[in-house]
């Protein structure tokens, strides 16, 4: 299976990984992946790969959530890894929805040379090619991407990211509850200071959506909504004015 997938890799084609939220069984992961590639419009010369993680909702939303966060961090290091092994010259992109986005940003810190609860990429399996992300939601502590954070490597190993924010999301307002002694604020909630981000903050591209989502955190919102679609589709099949 991993020498078909990496057998396969033509510099021209792009690579688009999806990477889902929390709290989707795995019923739904190929349904719900599905649903991307078409608001992506099909697109031609374009290998789309669902990345499946085990989201499937536990008891009680505060221990489902610090439980899913935890293990993102450790999905970053096998997406991360997966990555390095592709050539290259390839093209590739990442659209991490909720805590997908979360692992997103961990996977581009791990492979811009980060650390990441114990685990470290080898510097052979550290890719050339920078890939483009887009964050939807982004459940992630937004002082991460700063240049002393968490994920703070992750401006240096990518091309450009496109990140949402939502002041009225509801589920992501209570974010805090994920850590009760930082309480953090998550980046899909307000956003962050490009200023904060150091000598990358060119690489980071924000929107607020609030006007186009609401007070809403769904998937299906994110996706129904046509100017954001269009800004994804830019970022995510590496338009080359996006």
């Amino acid at each position: 299976m991993a020498q078909d997938f990496y057998g396969t890799s033509d510099p021209a084609q792009i690579t688009c990984f999806y990477i889902h939220g929390n709290r989707i069984r795995k019923d739904e992961v190929f349904q719900r992946g599905m649903r991307v590639y078409q608001r992506l419009n099909r697109p031609a010369n374009t290998r789309f790969v669902i990345w499946s993680w085990p989201s499937t909702p536990i008891r009680g939303r505060i221990r489902d959530a610090r439980t899913k966060a935890a293990r993102a961090d450790g999905e970053s290091f096998y997406l991360a890894h997966t990555m390095g092994g592709m050539s290259d010259s390839s093209t590739v992109s990442l659209i991490g929805y909720s805590f997908g986005a979360r692992i997103v940003t961990g996977t581009l810190h791990l492979l811009g040379g980060g650390a990441l609860k114990g685990n470290v990429l080898s510097e052979e399996r550290r890719p050339e090619f920078r890939p483009r992300a887009v964050l939807l939601a982004p459940a992630v502590a937004r002082g991460w991407l700063r240049p002393e954070g968490i994920h703070g490597m992750a401006t240096y190993a990518v091309d450009q990211i496109y990140s949402t924010y939502n002041t009225k999301d509801p589920a992501l307002k209570h974010f805090y509850v994920i850590n009760k002694q930082t309480k953090p604020t998550a980046l899909g909630f307000s956003g962050i200071s490009s200023k904060s981000l150091g000598p990358n903050r060119d690489v980071m591209h924000q929107q607020n959506i609030t006007q186009w989502v609401g007070w809403n955190h769904t998937f299906d919102r994110h996706l129904d909504a046509n100017p954001l679609m269009a800004k994804v589709r830019r970022y995510a099949l590496w338009d080359p004015t996006p």
